[in-house]
């Protein structure tokens, strides 16, 4: 089972239910049923914070599934040439000064053209056939494919990314870090490899390290979709006292 995020005392409902038990215990006649009191408090309050961590995990994970549905849905586009092609400048800019959603996931789904060709018709296709894969769930074929276009063109950063995403749906959170890191030195604006980096932080119980992630991604792509809402429950339960 993956650690909690936050703990109990560090959560609005595990304060909540914390606070309970002391009122019950406060009105009890007898020492023991005070001292009971306080503990199941305490007790509703880590169960409850226990809830409030995975469910926090759980959408960060949608987030990231979605960002990883938006790369599937690209088509292979002949005119693109990764995350060197000198038209991505201005798309960055009109993707953080979008006006609205839908302006928004226009721009994206033109980033995520470029970013997905390699500018090699071999690699290309391995490329492809392991986004099928990915499509499929099978990670292992797709983490194997995406393995041999980095070897092929170290310096093409959509297959790092995409083997991170790999390793993380097998749970090689290890590997997957390591891969998303490589990622963003090869681009440093990629959206899509902050949102995996945040998701990686929280299983690895990094509340802090996985807000800084998500504040990244939000500065380059404010319109991701839940990203907002899980960096505002990241930070107030950062910001709640001990």
């Amino acid at each position: 089972m993956l650690p909690p995020i936050f703990p109990a005392a560090q959560t609005d409902t595990g304060r909540r239910a914390a606070a309970t038990g002391a009122r019950g215990a406060g009105g009890a006649g007898r020492p023991g049923e005070a001292a009971r009191a306080q503990g199941a408090g305490r007790a509703t309050g880590r169960r409850l914070a226990r809830r409030e961590s995975a469910a926090t995990r759980i959408r960060i994970v949608r987030l990231v599934a979605t960002l990883l549905a938006a790369a599937l849905l690209v088509s292979p586009s002949p005119a693109s040439a990764d995350q060197t092609d000198d038209r991505l400048p201005a798309l960055f800019e009109s993707l953080r000064t979008a006006a609205s959603a839908a302006e928004a996931m226009d721009v994206e789904a033109e980033i995520w053209r470029i970013w997905s060709d390699s500018g090699d018709a071999a690699v290309n296709q391995l490329y492809w056939r392991a986004m099928e894969d990915m499509n499929q769930s099978n990670f292992m074929r797709a983490r194997d494919r995406f393995t041999d276009t980095t070897l092929a063109l170290p310096g093409f950063a959509e297959g790092w990314n995409k083997r991170a995403h790999a390793k993380f749906w097998q749970r090689d959170l290890g590997g997957a870090l390591a891969d998303i890191n490589h990622t963003l030195k090869l681009e440093p604006r990629h959206f899509g490899a902050w949102g995996l980096l945040a998701a990686i932080n929280i299983d690895l119980n990094r509340p802090q390290e996985a807000l800084a992630a998500l504040d990244r991604m939000l500065a380059l792509h404010p319109f991701v979709p839940g990203a907002a809402e899980r960096a505002a429950e990241l930070r107030q339960g950062l910001s709640a006292p001990p």
